[in-house]
């Protein structure tokens, strides 16, 4: 189940953000900041049990993912897939003709997927992360 995040939700989406990027977690103050922009959107996938297990934050003027992140547990379970999917058709729906995101160079299994879903290298950014950690710029047309 995919679903619009709450407040309510930011202690679980930093619980999984610093599993995800331990160097790079975002904090409980930006993912409420992320929530309350009416520019954002977070979306949470959860398990029938109601477990929330992971996220997409995007902004719905520009389609830059700020963030996606799933569980350990569940990852290769296709759900960053699934969020992609609802991800490119909402940007889609609003005529956003680009989807942007930056992704970190040493993430392969996130940068094999964004390429499996047609996302184009468009750039390298050193020392992106505030671990110095450098990243790929990528974009798909929508």
């Amino acid at each position: 189940m995919i679903g619009t995040a709450t407040i309510e939700d930011t202690r679980r989406l930093r619980e999984i953000d610093k599993l995800c990027f331990p160097d790079n977690a975002w904090t409980i103050a930006d993912f409420k900041k992320e929530i309350k922009d009416d520019n954002k959107i977070v979306w949470c996938a959860w398990h029938p049990s109601l477990a929330l297990f992971g996220y997409i934050a995007f902004d719905k003027r520009s389609g830059y993912i700020d963030s996606l992140a799933i569980h350990p547990n569940n990852q290769k379970s296709g759900w960053a897939n699934d969020l992609l999917i609802v991800f490119e058709r909402y940007l889609d729906a609003y005529e956003i003709p680009t989807a942007r995101l930056h992704v970190a160079v040493d993430n392969v299994p996130a940068l094999m997927l964004y390429l499996k879903r047609g996302y184009k290298i468009k750039g390298y950014s050193k020392k992106y992360y505030e671990s110095g950690a450098d990243a790929l710029y990528m974009e798909k047309e929508i």
